[in-house]
């Protein structure tokens, strides 16, 4: 079996994946990655209209706060009190390589890539949920849905048409040889 990462994969994430732990992790196992955090968008000017796009507050705003009326935002915070560090934070590092433009070259190809197939899957192939229960009936679900996206690719790139032709050159050399 091949390894999944060789010597010039870069992993990229969406903020979800991003914490100091997994970012030193990363760092210890010298894995190359680039995971955007929260504030990401907000830094690069690429996102300047997206709150155009935002939805309004959410329905429970009148629960969450003490004075929704008055109040311009909600927002939670955890605190789990005041970190002590040296240097720079994996997080502080993370954002400086996010934010040059190197990072944001290599980042935003990841729009290209990955993001497409959950819009195939969710909006052509209807996947808005999945019909099963359980770990294992779900992962095969999961595997049925990226194969039929994967076949439709292959479909879509002409791959079965040259298979055929190739099939059918072979087919008539064998043939002719015979003779």
């Amino acid at each position: 079996m091949q390894p999944l990462r060789g010597a010039t994969t870069l992993i990229t994430a969406d903020a979800g994946y991003q914490s100091e732990a997994n970012l030193r992790a990363l760092d210890t196992m010298s894995v190359e990655a680039l995971i955007a955090d929260r504030d990401m968008r907000q830094r690069d000017e690429r996102f300047a209209t997206q709150a155009r796009h935002q939805q309004g507050p959410h329905r429970l705003r009148a629960q969450c706060l003490r004075t929704p009326a008055t109040t311009p935002v909600c927002y939670v915070a955890f605190l789990h009190g005041r970190i002590d560090t040296d240097g720079p934070t994996y997080t502080a590092r993370m954002q400086a390589r996010l934010d040059a433009p190197e990072g944001r070259e290599a980042y935003g190809r990841r729009f290209a890539t990955v993001e497409p197939v959950f819009f195939n899957l969710r909006a052509n192939k209807r996947l808005d949920r999945f019909t099963l229960r359980g770990r294992e009936k779900v992962n095969g679900q999961w595997t049925l849905y990226c194969l039929a996206h994967n076949i439709g690719k292959l479909a879509h790139a002409g791959y079965a048409r040259r298979e055929h032709r190739r099939t059918r050159s072979n087919t008539r050399n064998s043939t002719r040889n015979r003779r």
